[in-house]
């Protein structure tokens, strides 16, 4: 695995090990650091209780997104409304980063947030590996079943299929605070 503050270029990802397969290009370890800190405040895998403390709505995608930006990312202050961009649905992401400058496009890299915006709300993945098939691997929220974790492996991100993403934010690109 290699750490997100390591990532700079292509060249610090080279030579990982192999995930699931196929040769890794670059990753990160995985796994649900969002779900102890979410039992901390009451909440559970299946449970509506409103809104998080950086303003999306906890087990959603979003939430999960958040949470992985501000815990592994240099953006340990990022929350729904930026900067004055709102993130909001996972459909209007592209936008804010947009609109803040931040760093944005169609190839995967590892750290960064997938985005699908051609759905009704789209959806929102944290990228933790990016294989040398082109595939990647996610990490996700309430895509699999309702405010669950779920890892998903060798995406094919280009398909429009409800598994694609067409955008992804490079947060992982600023140093770790």
């Amino acid at each position: 695995t290699v750490d997100l503050a390591t990532l700079g270029s292509p060249a610090a990802t080279a030579g990982c090990p192999a995930v699931n397969g196929a040769a890794a290009v670059g990753s990160i370890a995985a796994g649900d650091t969002y779900l102890p800190y979410w039992k901390s405040k009451g909440g559970a895998p299946g449970m509506d209780m409103g809104e998080d403390e950086w303003a999306f709505y906890w087990g959603e995608c979003t939430s999960f997104a958040a949470w992985s930006v501000r815990t592994r990312t240099g953006y340990s202050d990022f929350v729904n409304n930026y900067k004055g961009a709102h993130f909001g649905n996972a459909r209007e992401w592209k936008a804010a980063a947009d609109q803040l400058a931040i760093p944005n496009g169609p190839t995967p890299e590892v750290g960064a947030v997938a985005v699908r915006t051609y759905s009704s709300n789209g959806h929102v993945a944290f990228v933790t590996a990016v294989n040398a098939d082109g595939t990647i691997n996610i990490a996700e929220y309430n895509h699999v079943a309702h405010h669950t974790y779920s890892e998903r492996k060798n995406v094919k991100y280009t398909e429009r299929n409800g598994d694609g993403f067409d955008n992804f934010i490079y947060f992982g690109r600023k140093a770790k605070a």
